[in-house]
């Protein structure tokens, strides 16, 4: 697994509520040598920093963890989408925050 998917998994456990959002913040600080070598990897240190940014201010109180949750959920998204990453359960910690969309209009303008 790349260093993108190591990160998208570390993420995903804690949207899961499997670790603390302190317990997020230090796992990730075990990643700061392989960020900072990463140079020719911008996803990897946008999700980093990103991350650990949004870490920050939830500690600062400048953020509560929902906030901080909906931020990260996005960023997932996003990085999923254009680099094509998916780690296993990703599909799972998403579905929850997607709006529904209903396709029964869409179908009848189709057939008609």
């Amino acid at each position: 697994m790349d260093l993108v998917g190591e990160l998208q998994q570390l993420i995903f456990s804690y949207l899961r509520a499997e670790f603390t959002a302190r317990e997020l913040d230090r796992r990730l600080a075990a990643y700061v040598r392989r960020i900072a070598a990463a140079r020719d990897n911008p996803e990897a240190r946008r999700v980093y920093g990103r991350t650990r940014t949004l870490l920050t201010e939830l500690g600062y109180g400048h953020r509560d963890e929902n906030s901080v949750k909906a931020e990260l959920r996005s960023l997932m998204w996003h990085i999923t989408v254009e680099t094509s990453t998916l780690v296993s359960g990703v599909a799972l910690a998403f579905a929850p925050s997607l709006p529904r969309f209903s396709t029964s209009g869409l179908s009848a303008a189709l057939s008609g």
